[in-house]
């Protein structure tokens, strides 16, 4: 069995777009952490979605998202499920090639992502 593909990896090596899941439990300064890393770290040209998985009913995350720069989306479990429930809803939300995961108290150094994907490009 060869290796497992999505779309936007035709050959190999080739990561193509980025999809980050990050489930948290509602709006936070962890959360504004996280996304204020990503914000320095990521390549202006990177090709990135990121999917924030409310892990509860909806909450409003417009304050917290405003100014991104990358597209966002949010979804919710609709009740607190866990960590686990919320990566699989976000995973099954992505579009990118690579989809990585970071709890929402991560912060991201600069660089991390052309790191991630140098491994790939490196080990298809």
């Amino acid at each position: 069995m060869g290796p497992l593909t999505r779309t936007g990896v035709d050959e190999p090596g080739r990561t193509g777009r980025v999809s980050i899941v990050v489930p948290t439990r509602g709006p936070s300064w962890v959360l504004s952490s996280l996304l204020s890393s990503l914000s320095v770290a990521l390549p202006l040209e990177a090709d990135v979605e990121l999917i924030v998985v409310l892990d509860d009913a909806a909450a409003d995350l417009t304050d917290t998202i405003a100014g991104f720069g990358y597209p966002i989306t949010v979804v919710a479990t609709g009740r607190p499920s866990g960590a686990a429930v919320a990566r699989n809803l976000g995973f099954s939300r992505t579009t990118g090639a690579l989809v990585v995961f970071l709890d929402d108290d991560t912060i991201v150094p600069p660089g991390w992502l052309d790191g991630l994907r140098e491994e790939f490009r490196a080990r298809p």
